[in-house]
């Protein structure tokens, strides 16, 4: 039996059973956990007589995408030599922004912001909760969806969808898909839109990741240039656009909104 047993193929066989990208052993001695890496201890510890002083865990290598909160940190895994501390700024590597609407796309604007108006006469954004924020936060995004997808309605939302890559995983808060286009978008934690930001990178990267893998599965598609892919992290009163192709991330000029007052001015 001791001949048969590798620390490889017990991974392995883990990895078939439970749908987690990353995992690793590790084991409990004098109190203290080991990161299990060393094949001949493996074998010594499935073999001894008292394997039942000894714990063996598996455990899920990967982050939360809400361990995240600082930029830098979320840019290693973009580029693990990068020592920044910002996104750099590249307003010329996104969509323009329309100019010219329909009268059906300025119903679903002026629709949006009647509600956004009357929430805030119920629930005040001062509040800074989670929550709050996100009733002010839907309807933004709702409308921008109907309005790009236009008299098709083609465009998907996806809410709470969780995705993983080899370094992180978690759910995501909206994922919105419109043609060959995904867009992430990640609700800040009260005021902190850097962290919102972090953790949006992190999304990004497990979206990019993931849809690496399916398009290996597809063998006409391989040799597609990669896959841009676009985020959004708000606190509802800032919002940051960023934009990751490849290994390469960059982000336009941080939008504040002006808030909704009995002028109606927005």
């Amino acid at each position: 039996m001791k001949n048969n047993l590798s620390l490889s193929a017990i991974l392995e066989k883990a990895r078939e059973l439970l749908p987690i990208a990353a995992l690793g052993f590790s084991y409990i001695k004098d109190g203290a956990e080991i990161p299990l890496e060393d094949n001949n201890v493996f074998v010594s510890l499935i073999t001894r007589p008292n394997l039942n002083e000894r714990i063996i865990r598996v455990k899920n290598l990967q982050d939360d995408f809400s361990s995240f909160t600082s930029i830098k940190d979320a840019l290693h895994l973009v580029d693990a030599t990068s020592d920044d501390v910002r996104l750099p700024v590249s307003n010329d590597k996104f969509p323009k922004p329309l100019t010219e609407f329909s009268e059906p796309q300025i119903e679903e604007l002026v629709h949006a912001i009647d509600t956004i108006r009357r929430r805030k006469e119920v629930v005040p954004i001062e509040q800074s909760y989670e929550a709050t924020r996100r009733l002010y936060i839907d309807p933004i995004l709702l409308a921008s969806a109907r309005v790009a997808g236009g008299e098709e309605k083609d465009i998907k939302m996806m809410v709470e969808q969780v995705y993983e890559s080899e370094d992180v995983n978690g759910p995501i808060d909206y994922v919105f898909s419109f043609n060959d286009v995904t867009i992430c978008v990640t609700e800040g934690k009260k005021d902190s839109l850097d962290r919102g930001i972090a953790q949006n990178i992190a999304q990004l990267v497990a979206v990019r990741d993931t849809n690496t893998r399916k398009r290996k599965r597809k063998h006409h598609e391989m040799e597609k240039e990669q896959q841009t892919i676009f985020g959004i992290a708000t606190t509802y009163v800032e919002w940051s656009f960023i934009r990751l192709e490849g290994s390469t991330i960059n982000c336009t000029n941080n939008t504040q909104v002006h808030q909704l007052g009995e002028t109606g001015r927005h």
